[in-house]
């Protein structure tokens, strides 16, 4: 892959054709035989943990953003995917004003990292989990089910922002990280 690369994220999630629809296949890309589909269905994904010969590790944790959706009720804040710069700022996956917003599974997941990565201690940080950014993207008229990769990066900050939601009427906490790629 590619900074900059389309791919294609098709539904059934079959990682055999190279191509589909006219663009790389993204399970193709990123297949890892006897090893479960590397997903994008939800903000923050972290792969499964597998066993290394240092005990339990995550191979990535996937960030994808949904521009298409940005000022919606549904998604009122704004991601910001600066890679020429090396920055994006990544909202969260809370949405709800009555959950903790580390507590959803990819904000933990994320947060997680947070010390990991900003660790000045070589042995901590080479236990980072890579986190691999995406864009969803439209082409040729289809608004969904394209994917733009981003690029790598690390937790460098990590922050609680509230934000107003027109969906509930309520303020609702989400995480808030910079990460540089």
């Amino acid at each position: 892959m590619r900074v900059g690369d389309v791919f294609r994220y098709a539904t059934p999630n079959d990682w055999r054709p190279p191509t589909v629809d006219g663009l790389p296949n993204y399970f193709h890309a990123v297949h890892s035989p006897n090893q479960p589909h590397a997903k994008l269905d939800r903000g923050i994904s972290g792969i499964a943990e597998l066993e290394a010969v240092d005990g339990p590790r995550r191979p990535a944790i996937l960030i994808s953003s949904s521009p298409h959706k940005i000022g919606s009720t549904e998604t009122p804040w704004q991601d910001v995917f600066d890679v020429d710069n090396g920055h994006i700022r990544y909202f969260g996956d809370n949405r709800r004003p009555d959950i903790d917003p580390t507590k959803p599974v990819g904000n933990s997941i994320l947060l997680a990292q947070r010390n990991v990565h900003d660790s000045p201690d070589p042995k901590i940080r080479a236990h980072a989990v890579p986190l691999i950014f995406f864009r969803r993207v439209p082409y040729e008229g289809r608004q969904k089910g394209q994917v733009n990769f981003q690029g790598f990066g690390l937790v460098t900050r990590a922050e609680l922002v509230t934000q107003f939601s027109a969906k509930s009427g309520n303020y609702s906490a989400t995480t808030y990280s910079i990460s540089r790629c």
